[in-house]
């Protein structure tokens, strides 16, 4: 379980208390999803993983987000693995979320609503802390979610993303239960 980064390990300890399974993070804070997609380990490459989250959306470096977030679901799935994408909280958090922030967030859920093995936690609409139904609005957002960069998750912000992944895992997992006791009769 990792610890570094903005969040100080609370997504990874908030899920391993909620699902009481191991949690890898494989993570590099700072990097492009190009990057994270070309360089790092995706659950598609670790015998027994099931669930391949991804957080992304916080930085405009890379034009074609959507594409390559596409290319991730796309990559993971054909593994045989489900994917939660989070959108990354509004990196402008004083003020009205960046245009590119708010396309990437829209192509993130077009991606997960036409692909039944992914889910798209979209911050704008995910927890009034983050975001008001409206959009962003600076008067409504509570900065403690927030890291010293001001654009980052921070401990707390940790926490509220780790609250809604499990909850994704868990309703997919007791679904798939339910599933299979109605096949059984």
């Amino acid at each position: 379980m990792a610890t570094k980064g903005s969040t100080q390990g609370s997504i990874e300890a908030g899920l391993l208390a909620d699902l009481q399974t191991a949690v890898i993070n494989n993570a590099v804070a700072e990097a492009t999803l190009k990057q994270t997609i070309e360089e790092q380990v995706a659950c598609s490459a670790v015998p027994g993983c099931r669930w391949s989250v991804i957080m992304a959306g916080g930085s405009p470096s890379d034009a074609e987000q959507g594409t390559l977030m596409k290319q991730f679901v796309t990559r993971e799935v054909a593994a045989g693995k489900n994917v939660i994408i989070h959108g990354h909280p509004n990196p402008n958090p004083e003020g009205a979320g960046p245009v590119w922030w708010s396309a990437m967030m829209d192509a993130y859920a077009e991606i997960a609503a036409s692909n039944p093995k992914a889910d798209f936690v979209d911050p704008r609409r995910s927890y009034s802390l983050w975001c008001s139904k409206a959009g962003c609005q600076p008067a409504k957002m509570d900065m403690r979610y927030y890291a010293a960069d001001r654009s980052s998750p921070s401990l707390h912000g940790g926490q509220l993303i780790s609250k809604s992944i499990g909850a994704i895992i868990l309703s997919k997992l007791e679904a798939k239960k339910n599933a299979t006791k109605r096949h059984e009769r």
